[in-house]
């Protein structure tokens, strides 16, 4: 099973995958507020691909996976992306 999800996981991503993939990063990536050609967008950007590799293939769920979890009434500003930026880890 382990090995299924490895090749799974280094399967390449045909143009939907990448249609996808694209459309929710630029969705999180506006909601942060976060320049496109930043270390924060390619953090955000890998964590896209990486769920979108395990399996996480419907867009809404993507979004939720990738987001950290909101600390105001749902609203995800910069405070809430430290995780992608490497400072809150």
């Amino acid at each position: 099973m382990v090995q299924t999800i490895i090749k799974k996981s280094q399967a390449p991503l045909d143009s939907r995958d990448l249609e996808i993939c694209q459309h929710v990063f630029d969705d999180l990536r506006t909601m942060a507020d976060v320049p496109r050609n930043s270390e924060e967008a390619e953090r955000i950007a890998a964590i896209v691909v990486e769920l979108y590799r395990q399996g996480v293939r419907n867009p809404e769920h993507l979004k939720k996976s990738s987001l950290p979890r909101p600390r105001d009434h749902g609203r995800v500003d910069k405070v809430h992306w430290s995780y992608i930026r490497g400072v809150g880890t």
